[in-house]
This record gives C-alpha cells, structure tokens and sequence, in this order.
C-alpha cells in the first residue's frame, strides 16, 4: 500500500505478479521499487510511478531479483539471485539499464539495500565463515 501524508491509503498490485506484490522502497517523488511473485516461481523488481505505471526488471541471466532502495533521482539498488548461489547487489540506473556491483573481496553472498542521493552505496555480504559485513560503495 501507499499511504499519503494526509493518512489516505491506496493498494495496488504490480499487475503481472501472482500471489505477492512486496513495495520496500518510496523516493520523494513518489516513484516506489520492491519486488513480486510471477506466480510461475520467479521474482523480478519493479518500479512504480506516482500515477501507477508499472515496469518490471531483473538481471539478466538471474533467476530472481529484488529491489531494496530507491534515491531521488530514480537510481534503485537490491540483489539478484540464482539456484547456483553467487548472489549479488545489482544497480539499476535512471535508463533501465542494470549492472552487478562487484566487491573487492571475497563472498558468498551480496545485497546493496541503500542508495542516497550522492550515490553512495550500503549493502552487507556474508563471507566463507558464513558471517555478515557491511559495506559502502562510493561511485
């Protein structure tokens, strides 16, 4: 759901999703990011306007993606994943266009979950031992 500064609420589903629309993230424009279920197994992101349009996107070759956060120029972070393991953190620039972030050190796992307005970057991973660190990404 989306609720308006004067507590007004409105639901939505992102259409093309089955059983699970899950909304994480609202820039100050309104624009909202998570992810959702296809309903078939597979989970992809989306990003939704403040009048309602929808648009779906993942990474490609992944078998899933969730976005986690959005900044005010429209800039969303989150991770793909796959059966295989090798997650990690993806950005998704204002063009739609999508790129792995790749850390400089060993890993088993990445998520990117914040994106401020400068472009810095937080996220944690979780390292061979199986224990999570956190992380900042400076562009």
């Amino acid at each position: 759901f989306l609720r308006s500064a004067n507590g007004h609420f409105v639901t939505f589903d992102a259409i093309q999703f089955g059983p699970r629309t899950e909304p994480l993230a609202i820039n100050s424009s309104s624009v909202i990011t998570g992810w959702g279920d296809d309903g078939e197994g597979g989970i992809d992101g989306f990003v939704r306007s403040p009048g309602g349009a929808e648009e779906l996107f993942a990474v490609a070759g992944a078998q899933g993606s969730q976005a986690n956060a959005i900044n005010d120029s429209g800039v969303i972070v989150g991770y793909e994943f796959s059966d295989g393991g090798g997650d990690e953190g993806f950005e998704r620039d204002t063009s739609g266009s999508v790129s792995l972030i790749k850390l400089p050190f060993t890993n088993t796992f990445s998520n990117a979950t914040g994106i401020n307005a400068a472009g810095q970057v937080t996220g944690y991973y979780t390292d061979n031992a199986g224990i999570n660190h956190g992380w900042v990404g400076v562009p």
